[in-house]
């Protein structure tokens, strides 16, 4: 979780369900979590997906799957980003997710943990 996004939780100015939350595929790799948004969209490509029925549910975050079309084939996505309008909150890069992952030219199918950790564990 982005530094950003711990201090916009316990600040009460990030409100994870009651403003859009996003998820962006990105083709590099994060190693400053003191990023801002714009300096990770330069690695971002398509368009934001926003994230649809929303909740937390014992400390965790989760929502509906997302299907992102329009990315062309032969790039190589490297991570999930979920965001806000204007915060970095979470870069996901495992495995469990299918990444690394080479486009086809066809919809891209985020299917999120069903377990208990969902998205993301607060």
């Amino acid at each position: 979780m982005f530094k950003a996004a711990k201090r916009g939780l316990l600040g009460s100015t990030l409100k994870l369900l009651r403003e859009p939350i996003y998820v962006s595929l990105l083709t590099g790799d994060v190693t400053n979590y003191d990023s801002s948004l714009d300096e990770l969209r330069v690695y971002s490509i398509g368009i934001p997906s926003e994230l649809t029925s929303k909740a937390v549910v014992d400390d965790t975050f989760g929502a509906d799957n997302v299907s992102i079309e329009g990315i062309p084939a032969g790039l190589t996505i490297k991570a999930l980003l979920i965001h806000s309008s204007i915060l970095p909150i979470v870069y996901i890069d495992e495995a469990n997710y299918g990444l690394p992952l080479v486009t086809t030219g066809g919809p891209i199918q985020i299917l999120w943990n069903t377990g208990s950790n969902k998205i993301f564990r607060l």
